[in-house]
Order: structure tokens, then C-alpha cells, then sequence
């Protein structure tokens, strides 16, 4: 929820402001996203993490979780368990996938 760009106003306007955001999750199923929803993860990621924070004076935007198997691991304890990589790398070996952030 919310928008990472929003704290680049307020209290921490005076300070050098890094925005990094877990690449994607998936709430939604991967076969949602090939029926014309990955156009909107990518638009989100550029307005939000990407474009949008260094228009208004952030250090930077970097998406993080380059890449995980299809599990969305590897998983440290306590930490989220539904983030896709840019790449998804099968954990039985086998050619890598790209993910729709990978475009953005």
C-alpha cells in the first residue's frame, strides 16, 4: 500500500532519500499477468520506484530480488514469501525466465 515516493516529502526532505521496493509479488497468478496485467506491474514499478522518486530528488530507485526459483525463494525468516525475481531460476536446473519487471 501507499506510494515509496511519498517519502521524499515531509520530515525527510532534508535528508538523501533511497527508494528500493521488492521487485513484484505474486498475489497474482502468473497467467493473469500474460492476459495483459504485466503492463501494469512495470507502470507501477517506473512511476514509483524507478522514474518517479528521482523526478523528485531521490539518490535513487532500485528494485531488489534479482532472482529466486519458483517458490520465490530463497526466503529468510520472518521476511516476505510471495516476492518474484526479475529472473526466475528453476531450482532443478533448466532455462531462466524473465519477469515483467524485468522490461521496466
Amino acid at each position: 500500500q501507499g506510494r515509496p515516493a511519498d517519502a521524499l516529502h515531509g520530515a525527510v526532505a532534508s535528508l538523501p532519500v533511497y527508494v528500493t521496493e521488492q521487485t513484484a509479488h505474486t498475489h497474482r497468478p502468473r497467467e493473469a499477468e500474460e492476459k495483459g496485467t504485466a503492463a501494469g506491474s512495470v507502470a507501477w514499478a517506473v512511476r514509483n520506484v524507478l522514474v518517479g522518486p528521482a523526478l523528485l530528488g531521490a539518490v535513487c530507485g532500485l528494485q531488489w530480488n534479482l532472482a529466486l526459483d519458483e517458490t520465490c525463494g530463497p526466503v529468510l525468516r520472518g521476511g516476505p514469501t510471495n516476492c518474484r525475481g526479475l529472473v526466475e531460476v528453476p531450482s532443478g536446473g533448466g532455462p531462466h525466465e524473465r519477469s515483467p519487471e524485468w522490461y521496466g
